[in-house]
C-alpha cells in the first residue's frame, strides 16, 4: 500500500512540475529555432552576412588624395589615372561609387562658383596652366577639360553623364531640365560605346529614364544592359 501512495505520489511530482519543465523547454527550443530561422537573411531573399561585400560605402583614401589635388588644381588627370586603374569586373562597384562621387563634387564645385558669383570659364581657362601664382578657379573646369582634351576616355564621358544627370535633378523646376538630361542620356550612351563591358554608363541611364518616365519596355531594355553587364550591382 504504501508502495502504491509512493508511485502516485511521484507521479503527481513528475505531473505538476516535471513535464511542464519540459514542455517549457521544448518550447523554448522551439521559439529559438524559429527566430533563428526569422533572423537568417537567406529566407528572405537576402545574402548572408558573411557573404557580404563591407568595401562599400565607406572611406576611399585613393578617391579623396586623388580628388584633392584635382581640386587644388582643376587638372584632371589625378581622377583620370585614378580611374582608369578601377576597372574590370571585381571592381565594377568600386568604379560607380568613384564616377558618382567625383560627378557629385564638380557639381558641386560648379554650384558653389555660381553662388559666390565667379565667371564661367572660357575655353582658354579650361587648359589649367600649373605655372600661374594665382590659384584657379574650383569651379568644376577640371571636367569640361576632360571631356574636351580626352573626348574619347570612357571615364571622362561617364563622370560627366553623371554631373549632368546631377545637374538635372538639382534643380528639378529649371527650364533646361529636360534638355539635360537628355544630353546626359546621349553621353551615357557615348561612354557605354566606349568600354562596352562596363555597367556604369547604363545605371547613370537609370536615373535618367525614372527622370524622364521611360515607357515600361524601353525600361526593361535598358535593365537587361545592367544586369547582362552585373546582376548583383548595388547601383542598380
Amino acid at each position: 500500500m504504501e508502495f502504491l501512495l509512493s508511485l502516485i505520489l511521484v507521479g503527481a511530482v513528475i505531473g505538476l512540475f516535471v513535464v511542464p519543465m519540459v514542455r517549457r523547454r521544448k518550447a523554448a527550443k522551439a521559439a529559438l529555432q524559429g527566430m533563428a530561422h526569422s533572423n537568417d537573411p537567406g529566407n528572405y531573399g537576402f545574402v548572408p552576412a558573411e557573404q557580404l561585400d563591407v568595401r562599400l560605402p565607406g572611406p576611399d583614401p585613393e578617391l579623396v588624395d586623388a580628388l584633392t589635388e584635382t581640386q587644388r588644381t582643376q587638372d584632371w588627370r589625378p581622377v583620370a589615372r585614378l580611374l582608369a586603374l578601377t576597372d574590370g569586373p571585381e571592381e565594377w562597384e568600386l568604379r560607380w561609387q568613384r564616377v558618382q562621387s567625383l560627378a557629385g563634387a564638380a557639381a558641386m564645385e560648379l554650384r558653389e562658383a555660381r553662388a559666390a558669383g565667379a565667371p564661367a570659364a572660357t575655353d582658354a581657362e579650361q587648359h589649367i596652366s600649373l605655372t600661374k601664382g594665382d590659384a584657379p578657379v574650383r569651379d568644376g573646369r577640371w571636367l569640361r577639360a576632360w571631356r574636351a582634351e580626352q573626348p574619347q576616355d570612357a571615364g571622362g564621358a561617364q563622370v560627366y553623364a553623371q554631373f549632368l544627370v546631377w545637374q538635372a535633378l538639382g534643380e528639378p523646376d529649371s527650364a533646361d531640365h529636360r534638355i539635360i538630361l537628355e544630353e546626359a542620356r546621349n553621353v551615357a550612351h557615348e561612354a557605354a560605346a566606349l568600354a562596352d563591358a562596363d555597367p556604369t554608363p547604363h545605371i547613370t541611364e537609370l536615373f535618367v529614364a525614372r527622370a524622364l518616365g521611360y515607357r515600361r519596355a524601353d525600361f526593361e531594355s535598358l535593365w537587361h544592359q545592367v544586369v547582362r553587364r552585373a546582376p548583383a550591382h548595388m547601383g542598380a
